[in-house]
């Protein structure tokens, strides 16, 4: 493309400054523009919510995450890794990651419930993004057998330790994404647990794992969890 510098893993640390590049806040911008917008209930100020390109399979590569950001969106998650091969496969890295030289507030997403395994990717993709996003809601019957994505959701404990990992080892905001329970407070004591465990926000897809993608959103649950953390959520 014209417009970018396309990276290959291994041609990363060879571009000059790429490896040093200041990490962005996310968490912080996020939180002073929901402050903002909480304290204008009518809107009469300019600020506008963060805007956030989601972690779509097969779509969320450099190019795609590039395009969304030049039409405007603040923040670009990566499609999803395995974090079991990318802390541990060269070649993995090489076909799986990539990124444009200067791209900012990029979210790597993994899926990971070995807090060891997520640490190893996260040191592998921490000088390149701003923070790394632990998947818990994939709803897909293979990540669900793998004890991944949505499975996730039925053992808080264990996302609560690689969460803490991947900031104590990688040194790098940890989040998480997940879904929503049937009852609002499971999903508010789930979500509770994230952040105690040092996740910077928590987005959060209104439906249960096992709603179609034509169920409604599920807004009063999301508001409820939203109200109930200190962290931003998304």
């Amino acid at each position: 493309n014209s417009f970018c510098t396309l990276l290959a893993k291994s041609e990363m640390s060879e571009a000059a400054g790429f490896t040093l590049r200041e990490r962005c806040d996310i968490a912080a911008e996020l939180a002073a523009r929901q402050r903002a917008i909480q304290a204008d209930p009518e809107g009469e100020t300019d600020v506008r919510p963060v805007t956030v390109q989601a972690p779509m399979v097969r779509c969320s590569r450099a190019a795609f995450r590039r395009t969304c950001q030049l039409w405007g969106t603040d923040v670009a998650y990566t499609h999803m890794f395995m974090a079991e091969s990318i802390g541990r496969s060269a070649e993995a890295r090489e076909a799986e990651v990539s990124f444009i030289a200067g791209e900012r507030n990029i979210v790597a997403q993994i899926a990971s419930k070995n807090p060891s395994e997520a640490a190893a990717a996260a040191v592998e993709l921490a000088p390149y993004v701003d923070a790394i996003d632990i998947n818990c809601g994939c709803p897909q019957r293979w990540a669900i057998a793998e004890g991944i994505g949505s499975a996730l959701m039925q053992s808080p404990q264990t996302v609560s330790e690689v969460v803490k990992a991947v900031w104590r080892t990688a040194d790098i905001p940890c989040v998480v994404k997940t879904r929503v329970f049937e009852d609002a407070a499971r999903s508010v004591d789930w979500a509770r647990q994230q952040e105690a465990a040092g996740a910077r926000w928590v987005t959060i897809h209104g439906r249960l794992p096992t709603d179609p993608p034509s169920h409604p959103v599920r807004w009063e649950t999301v508001k409820t969890v939203r109200e109930s953390l200190s962290v931003p959520t998304v």
